[in-house]
């Protein structure tokens, strides 16, 4: 299985998805899921999906030879050209199929302008059979969907992303889908698509340094909910001064840390475990004098 997923922020657009790929209780191995396609220098087109493997590598060369007939350039233009494509291909190659036959395919796209530099945002929507949706601030699917629609409704929901922002809790997403889903792992894909037609993939040292970011912040969030209901008994066991004052410490750090680390100018992996430990000393010390 896959988890793929999409942010549409002000700024631009992040698409990201795991490199796993899985012969259940056979074999796993490291593929590339986000397709790209670049034409003429003035469009570009990506595209990740879950589901039949071999489906979604047999409907995107299907959509690279109806856009080199085509020759659209016009970003609403290709994502007609890809409606018609996904449908075309659906009535063709899976609808024949026996219903509990049928190989399952659901894909995120995204086509972004890259010349003449318009400043709008890359259209990102999905196509699901015949159905296709624009997608609004985020929208993730594939295994496990149910952790990942849990994160997003406690931690996502109304709030404003931005494209910085939404690299990060990509990671965030990737990170916990891998802890508890045996078919998503390896290495991760996210790569944002900005309004000025520029393109970049978060490499590896920051992809490392988010996940260790956030392993933190789960460590220190740990007790919250437990604290927040305890009785007198349970706040004379765990002292609800000692980790607030513990979870105000690891908020403090990981916020300066995060900052230093998108200010850098080379990569390099962090130094957060040290750092944290050094701030709960003092904290620990000041709050015990």
């Amino acid at each position: 299985m896959t988890l793929i997923g999409a942010f549409n922020c002000l700024d631009g657009a992040v698409i990201f998805a795991d490199r796993q790929v899985t012969i259940q209780d056979y074999a796993e191995w490291e593929g590339d899921k986000i397709k790209y396609f670049e034409f003429s220098g003035v469009t570009r087109v990506l595209m990740t999906g879950t589901g039949s493997t071999d489906t979604i590598d047999a409907l995107w060369e299907s959509f690279v030879i109806a856009i080199r007939e085509n020759l659209f350039v016009d970003v609403h233009k290709i994502r007609e050209l890809i409606v018609n494509v996904v449908s075309e291909f659906y009535k063709k190659s899976i609808a024949p199929v026996p219903r509990d036959d049928r190989p399952q395919m659901e894909l995120i796209w995204a086509i972004q302008q890259i010349q003449p530099i318009s400043m709008d945002s890359p259209i990102v929507f999905k196509t699901d059979q015949l159905i296709n949706t624009t997608i609004g601030r985020y929208y993730f699917t594939g295994s496990p969907v149910l952790l990942t629609q849990y994160l997003s409704d406690q931690f996502l929901k109304g709030a404003l992303i931005g494209l910085d922002e939404a690299k990060a809790l990509a990671v965030f997403l990737l990170w916990e889908a891998q802890a508890y889903d045996p078919y998503v792992g390896k290495n991760v894909d996210v790569l944002t698509l900005k309004k000025d037609g520029s393109i970049s993939r978060l490499d590896i040292p920051e992809i490392k340094y988010w996940e260790e970011h956030f392993s933190h912040l789960k460590k220190a969030f740990k007790l919250l909910p437990l604290l927040s209901c305890a009785t007198a008994l349970t706040q004379q066991i765990y002292k609800p001064e000692d980790h607030l004052a513990r979870f105000k410490t690891v908020m403090e750090t990981l916020s300066l840390e995060q900052q230093k680390m998108r200010q850098s100018t080379e990569p390099q992996r962090s130094d957060l475990e040290k750092k944290l430990t050094d701030n709960l000393r003092k904290t620990a010390a000041l709050y015990n004098s």
